[in-house]
């Protein structure tokens, strides 16, 4: 389920962040991710609830087809809340990552390619980065960037 949203999901813009900025934005990143992953852990367990019902649409039993409506009304309203607070997220230059994690990227330059600074929903800082090319799992440690092995 969250893999599709956050999948289909790609910033408007195409901010760079120092890692001041990011940082400096965690505030509000913070707010905003709070309620995504809250959000999108409340849908998945109400999802599988209904799944474990065993009840599709097409044979449901009048005696709790007004609930099973209602249940899956409030789903769709809080799935389009989802899509709002993620493009919320999108709109500040930031790109969700995992939504059940909370995990956000914020766009960067390092080592003259692009790449991104990383934070995880409970983090006090941005703390780790990636580059561009890698699946935005892992993030490196930021000490990984003055690396001397390199020549």
């Amino acid at each position: 389920m969250t893999e599709s949203i956050s999948d289909s999901v790609e910033p408007p813009n195409c901010r760079l962040f120092t890692i001041e900025e990011a940082n400096a934005m965690l505030p509000l990143v913070k707010a905003i991710t709070h309620d995504i992953v809250s959000l999108t852990n409340d849908l998945i367990d109400r999802k599988h609830r209904l799944d474990s019902l065993g009840v599709d649409s097409n044979a449901r039993s009048e005696f709790y087809a007004d609930e099973l409506i209602a249940s899956e009304k409030t789903m769709s309203d809080d799935t389009q809340r989802l899509h709002a607070l993620i493009e919320e997220l999108c709109e500040l230059g930031v790109q969700p990552q995992s939504l059940e994690d909370g995990k956000i990227a914020f766009p960067t330059m390092i080592k003259d390619e692009l790449g991104y600074f990383t934070w995880a929903y409970g983090d006090e800082e941005v703390s780790s980065w990636e580059a561009h090319e890698e699946e935005l799992i892992n993030g490196l440690p930021f000490d990984s960037l003055f690396d001397q092995s390199e020549n």
